[in-house]
């Protein structure tokens, strides 16, 4: 089974987080990193709220939730790879 922590690198540098009436808005783009795949299979939630989104065709997504959430747990799977957790605010663009 893969890491998704390849994977994650570019989540994480392409991540950009605001807060907008309340929400924050995570958007960037899942890909493997060895083959630069977009992983369109790949979802990411906040299994203890039911918030979460799967990406396009070329692996982009936008991931709206709740500023109340920013301390939750995010999960990214994806068949065939490892599942990675991290906080939600986290999501932070550097």
């Amino acid at each position: 089974m893969r890491s998704l922590c390849a994977v994650l690198c570019l989540l994480v540098l392409s991540v950009a987080a605001s807060a907008q009436g309340g929400y924050a808005v995570s958007k960037g783009k899942i890909m493997d990193l060895e083959t630069e795949e977009p992983l369109t299979s790949a979802f990411i939630g906040i299994p203890s709220t039911g918030f979460g989104t799967s990406p396009n065709i070329d692996g982009a997504f936008i991931f709206q939730f709740p500023n109340i959430n920013i301390d939750s747990e995010v999960v990214v799977t994806c068949l065939g790879y490892e599942t990675k957790r991290f906080l939600a605010r986290n999501l932070n663009a550097d």
